[in-house]
């Protein structure tokens, strides 16, 4: 937990370096806080951690080479200590829960205020939790899910299931899509979850029987 003196030590990883020079700059206008690792990458990110030792890493989700989820994994097994920060475009309730409950500490939009990720940052490093309102809410839907609602589907995962009805592998839908094969496979299971189907045989069929899904 991080004492109250200190100032918190911030690690961005994104792939874009306007948008890391856009929060680096927010960052270091805040006395509590200091930016002392920017990567690329997940890969370059984990050599950096041993050495630049931050207490925050704000994460995107979606990088080259190693992405946010292979780059949170490796962090719960090797930095435990570091609280991390998902940052993504997209408001997705099942991406939400799933990086909530393999350790993320936070999941916020890459457009939330300057307030909420100042805010976010410092909950996580004293709590290891901070909840926006969104993730509030995803919480408590699925400990009280509406049966009848039908599930919807983020732009991602309908390019996802198309290119999977199209027979796509998931090498060949991961170089279309420009994700890793292993984020590929992330979506594979939500639409597995969301559907409620099996295998990929079912998400076939669940697709062609409901044609307005795309």
């Amino acid at each position: 937990m991080q004492r109250f003196m200190d100032k918190i030590k911030v690690a961005i990883a994104d792939d874009h370096q306007l948008f890391r020079n856009g929060i680096r700059m927010m960052l270091e206008g805040q006395d509590n806080m200091d930016v002392v690792c920017e990567a690329p990458n997940g890969k370059v990110l984990l050599e950096r951690l041993p050495i630049d030792k931050p207490d925050i890493v704000l994460l995107d989700v979606e990088m080259p080479e190693l992405d946010g989820a292979e780059t949170l994994a490796e962090m719960r097994k090797n930095f435990p200590e570091i609280g991390v920060i998902m940052l993504t475009m997209y408001a997705h309730e099942e991406h939400l829960l799933h990086f909530l409950s393999h350790g993320a500490g936070a999941y916020l939009l890459k457009d939330s205020s300057s307030d909420e990720m100042v805010k976010a940052i410092v909950q996580v490093a004293k709590e290891g939790r901070y909840l926006t309102l969104e993730a509030s809410k995803a919480l408590l839907h699925r400990m009280n899910p509406d049966e009848s609602s039908p599930p919807e589907f983020s732009e991602r995962e309908k390019q996802v299931l198309k290119l999977i009805c199209e027979e796509k592998t998931t090498p060949e839908i991961a170089e279309e899509l420009f994700l890793s094969p292993r984020t590929v496979e992330t979506y594979r299971k939500q639409l597995l979850e969301k559907t409620g189907v099996k295998n990929t045989v079912g998400l076939v069929k669940y697709a062609m029987e409901r044609k307005g899904i795309w």
